[in-house]
């Protein structure tokens, strides 16, 4: 088990990735089973790549099993 860090308490959202991230990573297919995605956020440092990737992955860490 790999410990991973919490998003920061001051992040104050990025509803719009947020919301496509979910989007992307919804299990649609009517079997409950997610078939593998990967995505890739880029940008320049200090713009809260690191800070959208955590609070997705908090957001969604009910619905996995692994998170990677």
């Amino acid at each position: 088990m790999v410990l991973k860090p919490c998003s920061s308490a001051l992040f104050t959202g990025q509803p719009a990735y947020l919301d496509r991230l979910k989007h992307y990573f919804s299990i649609d297919n009517g079997k409950d089973i997610a078939p593998q995605h990967s995505f890739l956020i880029h940008g320049l440092g200090g713009m809260g790549k690191t800070q959208i990737a955590l609070k997705f992955a908090e957001d969604i860490s009910s619905q996995y099993m692994i998170i990677h």
